[in-house]
């Protein structure tokens, strides 16, 4: 493990070996890599699968040999272990290639609970959105934690795919502003490219005039609808979305349908 100082940045990342949440390791090596931020690979064992543990009556089946056996404590402490290990070593891989500073912990409790108490001094927590479940619909644990951590929340899908295209979403709000400016340091620290899309000619200037003090130039767009959003926002199928969190509930059922990395800016 690295045993670089301290940054001043940080970058959680909850681990627990499935796709969704390798995706989102990857995605946050990236960021942490152009912030200078250091990693913080979180584990969190599941303190209501430890309880499970105490009762003789509890058994697992298997998936394909449908055949029940007694689930003890010693099972689900040997499980957690393995699933542990198989998550570090995958950190340690990724930071390596990413060259960023990283540090892996385990800790047992409420995952949603433990995620935003170690999140709460970090710049952004990164999550995969469904866990071990199919498909990309955003999952209980996930959908629990976006309405309770206050830092930026970086959400990605197996199929994320990174570029330095960025795409921003400016409606006035505060939050949106603070997208934009979260968008606009992406930008200048990657030199990548940034479009910016918002409902009206009005705010689309407005947002032009906070990138000129960002120095930092975009394309600017104007969505009449959110059906137009929501569509145009869908044929995005690379790069990084920027988007306020209080545009979540006006485009219900965004979250789900889009499998491209989303940083949701408080």
């Amino acid at each position: 493990m690295s045993d670089s100082s301290v940054q001043t940045q940080r970058i959680v990342v909850a681990l627990d070996a499935s796709p969704h949440s390798y995706a989102a390791l990857e995605m946050a090596a990236r960021l942490a890599r152009l912030m200078g931020a250091e990693l913080h690979g979180l584990f969190v064992e599941d303190s209501m699968l430890h309880q499970v543990g105490h009762f003789p009556f509890s058994a697992e089946v298997g998936a394909y040999s449908a055949t029940p056996r007694a689930l003890t404590q010693h099972c689900i402490g040997r499980e957690f272990r393995a699933v542990e290990n198989a998550a570090q070593s995958r950190m340690k891989q990724v930071a390596s290639q990413m060259r960023v500073a990283w540090r892996f912990e385990v800790i047992q409790g409420g995952v949603a609970s433990e995620l935003k108490k170690s999140a709460a001094n970090a710049a952004m927590l990164s999550l995969g959105r469904a866990g071990w479940s199919q498909g990309n619909r955003i999952g209980s644990t996930t959908a629990q934690i976006l309405t309770q951590v206050d830092q930026p929340i970086l959400l990605s899908g197996k199929k994320s795919r990174w570029s330095n295209r960025i795409t921003a979403i400016f409606t006035g709000s505060p939050a949106s502003v603070r997208a934009l400016q979260q968008a606009a340091r992406l930008v200048r620290q990657s030199k990548g490219k940034l479009t910016v899309q918002s409902p009206s000619q009005e705010l689309v200037t407005a947002a032009a005039q906070q990138l000129a003090t960002e120095g930092v130039e975009a394309y600017l767009v104007v969505r009449a609808s959110n059906v137009d959003w929501r569509y145009e926002l869908w044929r995005i199928k690379d790069g990084l979305l920027v988007m306020p969190k209080d545009v979540v509930s006006p485009l219900a059922g965004l979250l789900d349908v889009l499998d491209l990395p989303i940083l949701l800016v408080p």
